[in-house]
């Protein structure tokens, strides 16, 4: 089955950010605790209103979610920056070489086609710790 490009199957089927949307996300992933929705109108040079259809959209992706303080509105993200780069690389990889696997990836970096069991299982516990040291 073929994936619409405007998806990311590899974070649930989630909408791709647009180029505008991944601009206000990159100001939301530095703050992964949450951002104010002041600081985030004091980032951008834009109406108002076209900074809150912005982050309408990013939440209703389901990228953040938002919870009142006051007057003010608090975006915490819900996919880190690093999920989303990887789930655009693995979407990359599948529909440019036919597959979304890092240990496929390796596999033919080494000149294999096909990778045997315990092969894949130890390039995927050495992932695994490379990821937990990060």
């Amino acid at each position: 089955m073929r994936m619409k490009d405007d998806t990311l199957e590899f974070l649930g089927d989630r909408k791709k950010l647009s180029f505008q949307e991944r601009e206000y996300m990159e100001i939301i992933w530095k703050k992964p605790d949450g951002i104010s929705s002041e600081e985030l109108y004091s980032a951008f040079q834009t109406a108002r209103g076209t900074i809150a259809a912005t982050l309408s959209h990013i939440t209703d992706k389901g990228y953040v979610v938002f919870q009142k303080d006051g007057r003010n509105t608090i975006y915490v993200p819900l996919v880190s920056k690093l999920e989303y780069e990887q789930a655009v690389l693995k979407q990359k990889m599948k529909k440019y070489m036919g597959f979304g696997s890092l240990t496929t990836l390796i596999g033919m970096f080494c000149g294999k086609s096909e990778l045997e069991e315990h092969e894949k299982e130890e390039i995927e516990e050495l992932i695994k710790k490379i990821s937990k040291e990060q």
